[in-house]
């Protein structure tokens, strides 16, 4: 029994010391992988492209280099005619010959492939357990399907990096924040604008470049606390380079391959369309241009020096053909071409502000496996080899050329092109301009880039508007669009519509809302005459109505010239006192109320006045007459003037607009949420001056009370006969252009001094398509969608509607 025991206590030290020793070489291969990785760490860190940054984005990258980044907006390049772009271009050159020697830029345009069910999610309505989910439900339906139909799924990025040089760093930082002021003020003045990056901005764009899939975790916060390096933040794992043709990326979640190709020949003509065939390819690629200077004096000698050059071996060629007896002044004609381009270079140089430049344009491509990378280096060389450019693999260079494509302004690559500032320019950057809210309203895709357009009206420096187009342009579906999607997505928002064609039944029906009939024969009745007293303090209310009122008998009784000026003297006195008098525990006077006062008063123009009132208040028109019987409290609330007619018409629309006003202005002091007010046939309120001037100073003010107003109308002509519409027009923050006829597609082209292409969007396209104006980006669209979905019966006009 003793010796079994002792057996077990040996065999029970041995197996604890054999789990000893499998523990110890654990933690010590464990120890070894972390030192390892940690080492591969250290030595990835070195090959991000900057020592340090500061918390103002401004990064050192080493041989005393300083450089910041701008991210830029678009501008519409594609969408411009001829003239128009070498315009962009010029302006481009300018921007770019800003630079002095000692400073670089860097232009970098990638693009990134986003997941299509993430979009959608973007700009999907949220369920709000309501009567209406089921509309928000078939809308997220027809979202998805449309961006899956229409959209690229690509993102792009736009990205200017600005390098300065100075051994003294206070210096240098001055100097480069002066250079990224002068830059995005010169760039403001071509329609381009700039956000300079800080710390975290610009770390995030190093990031997305080498660890897309990597979470991003800095923070200004956490980063001050652990007094780490900046760069640990935007470092891989490692870099495995053992395939010269590639960089293998590890990343913690997965990893990638990247390429770099070097642009190294240029054809004697650059095009204009390199940066936006890249940038089109499905899968994140980038191109990154960078630039640096020749002082003027150095540019020239060099260009002298390659003009001696050629001198003599032209020279050489000569005395060659005399003896091989040959004509003394025959030269191969690309020789001869040479000279002829030194010779303009040369005298450009000398005669205006060309510069020479150091250009090195590098072509980054991502991909998730070798077979994938492969295909996309192939699809790159393709585009080059139709632009007559040659592209080079960079063997045994790929990691220094990955650090090329980083928006940093590092450039580690022993390899150059000499360009003159007109041939850069030309490697245009724009290619047509973009909008993406993601709190806005989804108006379809981008004609020319497939991405998706939202616009956020209530984020515009007014959120007024205009749609506009012909019959059959799609002009009524795309306004109940934009209602449905109001209705849906802003839960304490109003809309209110005035509808002269009984147009927006159905929407009323489906979404619940008040409709106000207004004529003079309904039993529904606004009192023209309201009056509130409390007031905005910069506001006097009696003043302000009997303002309108004037206006309003101008047009019910005042005829073609209007009232005379006896009569406006007699009217604004008598409205003054009927108000003054007013006590609000009382009704509300009336247009009976009025004619009582003008009866009483022995001054014949009164007496005119009274007499003229009659039919209005005991007549046939008397339907405006007596206490407002309704209570359009609503959120949909739709005012149908389809009966009014005549006289009637123009002072029925006058009257509905000061309801209108009273319920904003009400709105504004209960601090409810938006009003947006759609006025369809809206060119009918300029046929009269008083009408006009009311409508036009009600327009001015609705942003101050937190209102929208949006007009729609298909006769654009007679709309812009009225210098108050144009006015309206020329200042109004967001547009929805639609098909119209030629003669005003001219019209419009003048007035907001659009290009010959950008009118061909909306002269000649389908239904359903357009130009949309939001601020001062224009952006094709094409808001189309099919007529198998129940939204389309919705928003059809009747039987012969197109497609929105």
């Amino acid at each position: 029994m003793k010796t079994k025991k002792n057996n077990g206590s040996e065999k029970l030290s041995v197996s604890m010391s054999n789990n000893t020793s499998r523990e110890r070489r654990a933690k010590r291969k464990a120890e070894f992988e972390r030192q390892r990785t940690q080492q591969k760490k250290r030595q990835a860190k070195e090959w991000v492209g900057f020592d340090s940054m500061l918390e103002g984005g401004q990064a050192y990258l080493g041989d005393n280099q300083w450089s910041s980044t701008l991210v830029m907006s678009d501008v519409s390049y594609k969408a411009s005619d001829t003239d128009q772009q070498a315009h962009i271009v010029n302006e481009w050159a300018s921007v770019l010959n800003m630079l002095v020697e000692g400073q670089q830029a860097q232009v970098t345009v990638r693009s990134r492939q986003v997941n299509i069910e993430s979009l959608a999610h973007s700009v999907e309505m949220p369920l709000l357990q309501d009567a209406n989910d089921k509309w928000r439900t078939e809308f997220n339906s027809l979202l998805k399907r449309q961006i899956g139909r229409a959209t690229s799924g690509t993102l792009v990025e736009k990205l200017l990096t600005l390098t300065v040089e100075d051994d003294d760093p206070q210096r240098a930082v001055a100097s480069l924040n002066r250079l990224v002021l002068q830059v995005s003020a010169r760039l403001a003045s071509m329609g381009c604008h700039v956000k300079r990056l800080d710390r975290t901005q610009r770390l995030r764009a190093v990031h997305d470049a080498l660890m897309p899939d990597d979470g991003f975790r800095f923070s200004e916060e956490g980063f001050a606390q652990s007094k780490t390096d900046s760069r640990d933040y935007v470092t891989p794992w490692a870099f495995d380079l053992r395939d010269p043709s590639c960089v293998h990326i590890l990343e913690s979640e997965k990893d990638f391959y990247h390429t770099s190709i070097w642009v190294r020949d240029f054809p004697p003509r650059l095009s204009d369309e390199l940066v936006s065939r890249i940038t089109a390819l499905k899968g994140a690629a980038s191109i990154n241009i960078h630039l640096s200077p020749f002082e003027r004096g150095a540019g020239i000698d060099l260009v002298k020096q390659q003009k001696t050059s050629l001198d003599m071996e032209i020279a050489d060629r000569r005395q060659r053909n005399i003896r091989e007896h040959q004509p003394a002044d025959y030269l191969p004609p690309n020789l001869e071409e040479a000279s002829e381009q030194v010779e303009d270079l040369l005298d450009k140089l000398n005669s205006s502000d060309e510069k020479m430049i150091d250009a090195l344009v590098v072509i980054g491509v991502d991909a998730p496996d070798k077979s994938t990378l492969y295909q996309r280096v192939l699809e790159v060389r393709q585009i080059l080899s139709s632009l007559s450019l040659q592209g080079d693999a960079m063997r045994h260079m790929q990691l220094p050329a990955l650090v090329c494509t980083l928006p940093l302004g590092a450039r580690p690559v022993p390899v150059r092109r000499t360009l003159t500032t007109s041939a850069a320019a030309i490697m245009i950057p724009f290619t047509s301009e973009e909008h993406f809210d993601p709190t806005g309203v989804f108006y379809g895709t981008n004609k020319l880039s497939g991405n998706l357009i939202v616009v956020d009206r209530t984020r515009l420096l007014n959120q007024n508007g205009f749609i506009l187009g012909t019959t059959g342009s799609g002009k009524s579906a795309a306004t109940k669009w934009e209602i449905e999607h109001v209705l849906l997505t802003r839960p304490y928002d109003q809309v209110i519509i005035i509808d002269p064609e009984g147009e927006y039944e159905k929407i009323r029906n489906a979404f619940g809302g008040a409709l106000v009939d207004v004529s003079a024969g309904s039993s529904q009745r606004l009192n023209p005459l309201e009056i509130t007293l409390n007031s905005d303090n910069d506001e006097d209310p009696i003043r302000e109505r009997t303002s309108s009122v004037m206006g309003m008998m101008n047009s019910l009784i005042g005829g073609v010239n209007g009232l005379s000026p006896q009569q406006e003297g007699v009217l604004d006195d008598v409205v003054t006192r009927m108000y003054q008098s007013y006590n609000p525990q009382l009704k509300q006077p009336t247009l009976g109320s009025l004619h009582e006062l003008l009866m009483l008063d022995e001054r014949p123009e009164a007496q005119q006045l009274s007499n003229a009132l009659i039919p209005f208040v005991n007549g046939s028109k008397s339907g405006f007459n007596g206490q407002t019987n309704v209570n359009a409290d609503d959120r949909l609330v739709v005012f149908n003037t389809l009966h009014l007619d005549g006289s009637m018409k123009t002072f029925g629309m006058m009257v509905v607009l000061q309801h209108v006003w009273n319920r904003i202005k009400d709105n504004r002091a209960k601090g409810k949420g938006r009003i947006w007010i759609y006025v369809d046939e809206f060119h009918t309120l300029f046929s009269n001056k008083y009408a006009a001037d009311f409508f036009l100073s009600i327009y001015k003010r609705a942003r101050k009370y937190g209102a929208g107003i949006t007009g729609i109308t298909q006769n654009i002509e007679e709309l812009l006969e009225s210098h108050q519409a144009r006015l309206m027009l020329s200042n109004s923050s967001f547009l929805e252009l639609l098909r119209m006829n030629a003669t005003d597609a001219q019209t419009v082209k003048s007035l907001l001094k659009l290009s010959d292409t950008q009118v061909s969007l909306f002269a000649t396209g389908e239904p359903g398509t357009g130009l949309i104006a939001a601020g001062d980006v224009f952006v094709p669209f094409d808001g189309r969608i099919p007529r198998d979905n129940p939204i389309f019966e919705l928003n059809q006009t009747n039987a012969a509607s197109q497609q929105r």
